[in-house]
């Protein structure tokens, strides 16, 4: 396992993962919330986020992080309550470059950047330990995300369960 980084002492959350996949194929998710969610938001050319503040999309919200790209970094532009309960830490505000473990910044930024350049999504499914936390599975879908007539943006759709 990865070793635990300290960035700052005051914050709680710094993974370590095991195992992390990023594919262009949705067939490596098995999570019914996971599918669920992309059954939801496929069929839009790009998801926007006006759609996902009806009524029908409030119970994706705890699961959902969204991430601005702007002057060359992504920035948490929303953080989900089940991300900070999984994680534990809010990182709304924060930037992926203030991110402490640099192999999982540059991966992170790169996945980001791939669902923007390419305007597709992708899935991924990986392992995580925080510490003071029990070691979970994730499994997630990003995509791009359209605000006032742009996408410079990537929702990302977590859902955790516990290793077994």
């Amino acid at each position: 396992m990865g070793g635990v980084i300290s960035h700052n002492e005051s914050l709680i959350a710094i993974m370590a993962y095991t195992r992390y996949e990023i594919s262009n194929s949705r067939d490596i998710i098995s999570d019914p919330l996971v599918l669920e969610f992309i059954d939801k938001v496929s069929g839009h050319k790009y998801f926007d986020f006006e759609d996902l503040t009806q009524k029908k999309y409030i119970k994706y919200w705890p699961h959902i992080s969204i991430h601005r790209y702007e002057n060359e970094d992504f920035t948490y532009v929303f953080y989900g309550s089940q991300l900070v309960n999984h994680i534990g830490e809010e990182r709304t505000g924060y930037k992926i470059s203030e991110l402490p473990n640099y192999k999982h910044k540059e991966r992170f930024f790169n996945a980001l950047l791939e669902v923007l350049n390419t305007k597709k999504p992708t899935y991924g499914i990986g392992n995580v330990y925080t510490p003071g936390k029990e070691f979970k599975i994730w499994q997630q879908v990003k995509i791009p995300l359209q605000r006032n007539g742009e996408v410079n943006e990537v929702l990302s759709f977590f859902s955790f369960s516990n290793q077994t």
